[in-house]
């Protein structure tokens, strides 16, 4: 189902801060997976976006949920197994929130009618459904990630499910890798990254492939070893790799790979992430004056780089006082879990750091772990106490930084919890 907003929405720029495209490199698309097993229903959302926060069409609304709500209320699937995973694309809306895009031209518009889209995709794919038999593995795909803030995790672990028809007319794909798709974000055109190039190039080459959906994994600080170099031949030609390492496992797995029960349990609870520090009143009173004097400054300077530089530093104030707008409080956070065959999906609201996705891994042993990140809302980076000490922009005040550095044991238990409830029988 293709979602492509209108050139009205815009993305996240650097300064502007919400810039605008102006045009479509290629399409950004929603995608489902719908399982029907001895134990009902799931649905899997996989959607081209950077992420879905509830706080998108502002007070009283949470948009995130309600669009669950909706899949909920014309499937009959209850909520705890329905998951929203966003591949985390930076060349795609703001629907992280980081500032109010529900002001911009036909962005609310945009949203209703990609709720509605998304119900609709939800529905045809569970009149299209098969009888499939499921495969998994997992293979090596080096040489193209780095840990960004040069820390000694790196997960370069694809992991690949296969739902196959009994008469190999059929297939629908499932894979997880983290790394962040920013390699063309803050330019003008819309585009599915690395991760749309990918999943063309393996719905294209792969024989009977109806579907390939992309589970974003623990990436809160992994990037493209060419960071954001903007260069579409860079998106080909990672995606193009990620491609060949995922139909080279899938030809694998078809060979000699192990039949698993197609069986989807799935569970989930919401547990409450305390608040990242905030500066006091006194500091936040003189942050406000300081973004005042600069706004004022603004208009009397002349030099095009004095201007960038002015309008930078009121975009990074204005956004450390909506941070500060938000309060001290506790978040609430979904935290689910999903049992497909011998694989375990942990689906976590926010950007997890690479070691969680380690950790999630070991955790599902001996049954394979899959951590995925931008899943059913958006709370920011969840990071690790020992990276928090070392500071950088992911803890830096922010809308991106919402919960303290407690919160990644709160979720680590969580999800401990919830791999026992859906491996237990």
């Amino acid at each position: 189902m293709e979602i492509t907003p209108p050139l009205s929405v815009p993305y996240l720029g650097f300064s502007p801060r919400h810039s605008f495209f102006t045009g479509i490199h290629d399409p950004l698309h929603a995608r489902v997976l719908h399982i029907t097993g001895p134990e009902g229903e799931f649905v899997l959302v996989n959607a081209d976006l950077i992420g879905l926060a509830d706080t998108l069409l502002g007070e009283g609304r949470r948009f995130a949920s309600e669009l669950r709500e909706a899949v909920g209320r014309a499937s009959g699937i209850p909520a705890a197994a329905i998951l929203l995973a966003s591949s985390h694309i930076h060349s795609t809306p703001d629907t992280l929130d980081f500032r109010p895009l529900r002001e911009a031209q036909g962005a609310v518009g945009w949203l209703e009618d990609l709720k509605d889209k998304i119900v609709s995709a939800v529905g045809a794919a569970r009149r299209n459904g098969f009888e499939a038999r499921l495969r998994a593995g997992a293979a090596v795909f080096s040489g193209f990630s780095k840990n960004r803030r040069g820390e000694p995790c790196l997960d370069e672990e694809v992991t690949l499910l296969v739902f196959e028809s009994f008469d190999r007319v059929h297939k629908v794909l499932l894979a997880n890798y983290a790394c962040h798709p920013v390699i063309v974000q803050v330019q003008e055109l819309v585009s599915a990254d690395y991760v749309g190039a990918m999943q063309r190039t393996v719905e294209r080459e792969l024989e009977g492939c109806d579907a390939c959906l992309f589970l974003q994994g623990a990436c809160g600080d992994i990037n493209p070893l060419v960071d954001d170099s903007r260069d579409f031949r860079d998106v080909d030609a990672f995606g193009a790799a990620l491609a060949g390492s995922i139909l080279d496992l899938e030809r694998i797995l078809a060979e000699s790979g192990t039949a698993e029960p197609v069986l989807a349990r799935a569970a989930s609870e919401t547990i409450h992430l305390p608040s990242r520090a905030l500066p006091d009143a006194r500091e936040s009173e003189k942050l406000i004056h300081e973004t005042s004097r600069l706004k004022n400054a603004l208009d009397s300077t002349v030099s095009t780089e004095g201007r960038e530089k002015t309008a930078a530093a009121i975009r990074r104030n204005e956004e450390k006082i909506a941070r500060i707008g938000e309060g001290n409080g506790s978040f609430a956070a979904e935290i689910q879990a999903v049992r497909l065959g011998n694989s375990i999906i942990a689906a976590i609201p926010g950007e997890p750091f690479c070691r969680m996705g380690m950790e999630i891994k070991r955790m599902a042993k001996p049954l394979r772990g899959i951590p995925v990140g931008y899943a059913n809302g958006y709370l920011g980076y969840i990071v690790p106490p020992d990276s928090w000490e070392r500071g950088g922009y992911e803890v830096e005040l922010g809308p991106w930084s919402k919960v303290g550095p407690e919160s990644y044991g709160l979720a680590i238990d969580s999800i401990d919890r919830l791999m026992k409830k859906v491996t237990t029988v």
